[in-house]
């Protein structure tokens, strides 16, 4: 099942549902109180990017890969919950995220042991270039799916990430965005998983290489 942020009724149905399945039983009120608060949280502090939205295109495109995971519940939980707390230019936003997924599984029951993974597949969204595997490279690798988007789209991610920045001067953000790039660009591969590499890799690097490009050019 795929939904659009245009269809908030299917989101929260396949919110309710993850929950349901997550804990064991179905506490559809509860569920529902805990998408009010994810909303609550995703807009604050205003973003561009890191909206549900971005979790919602995450979650459609978890659904192109979702034989691969392991634990898809747990992956689609993780997707539903590693931006939800997001300052732009704070370190621990994925700590946070973690935190919170952990205070919303302990209200709907689910084991300890879900709570201890949902935590490690959260912090694979921190992006260091530390070695990943399994839900954690599937999870990691779904979040940078943008990068390899059309690239009018990689336009408007771009603007969304440095409207998101407005905060910093130019040359800060210029410097502190093409270092990150450059060292995307000399990773061995952007994505972990096969599947993902195969369709993914070479517009991925494409769009980076275009953005530096128009990086360069504004000195």
């Amino acid at each position: 099942m795929t939904l659009h942020a245009t269809q908030p009724a299917a989101s929260i149905q396949r919110w309710a549902v993850l929950c349901a399945s997550i804990a064991g039983r179905d506490n559809t009120p509860l569920a529902r109180e805990l998408f009010a608060r994810l909303e609550r949280l995703y807009a604050t502090p205003p973003r561009v990017y890191h909206t549900l939205d971005h979790a919602h295109d995450c979650i459609q495109t978890f659904d192109r890969f979702a034989a691969l995971a392991a634990d898809a519940l747990l992956v689609e939980w993780a997707l539903w919950l590693h931006d939800v707390v997001y300052v732009p230019g704070k370190a621990d936003n994925e700590a946070d995220s973690a935190a919170v997924s952990s205070e919303f599984l302990a209200a709907l029951g689910a084991p300890h042991n879900a709570t201890i993974r949902a935590d490690e597949l959260i912090l694979a969204t921190r992006h260091t270039g530390e070695p990943l595997s399994g839900d954690a490279a599937l999870v990691a690798d779904v979040d940078m799916a943008i990068l390899a988007a059309e690239p009018a789209v990689y336009a408007r991610y771009a603007a969304g990430i440095r409207a998101e920045y407005a905060f910093a001067g130019e040359d800060q953000y210029r410097n502190g965005r093409a270092a990150f790039l450059r060292s995307l660009l000399a990773r061995p591969v952007i994505y972990v998983t096969p599947d993902m590499r195969g369709v993914f890799e070479a517009p991925a690097r494409d769009n980076v290489r275009r953005e530096l490009l128009r990086l360069g050019s504004s000195r």
